[in-house]
């Protein structure tokens, strides 16, 4: 058995493992991602959502409402 460097007797080349995905999971936790933050946001915005989701336009001024100071 040879030490030198760059030696590839007796060495084998794996590839890699198959692995199982839960997609129930990872699909479970992308909705709670996205409820949770849907749920965060929407107290902030609940007295501006007809506002907001109505209007074809960002309002200009929508930071320097009183609801959103805090950011």
């Amino acid at each position: 058995m040879s030490t030198e460097p760059g030696d590839t007797i007796g060495t084998a080349i794996q590839g890699p493992a198959p692995t199982h995905v839960n997609w129930l999971e990872v699909v479970l936790f992308g909705l709670l991602a996205y409820g949770l933050a849907w749920a965060w946001w929407g107290f902030l915005f609940f007295p501006y959502l007809g506002t907001l989701l109505t209007q074809s336009t960002t309002p200009t001024n929508l930071v320097a409402q009183p609801a959103l100071r805090w950011c």
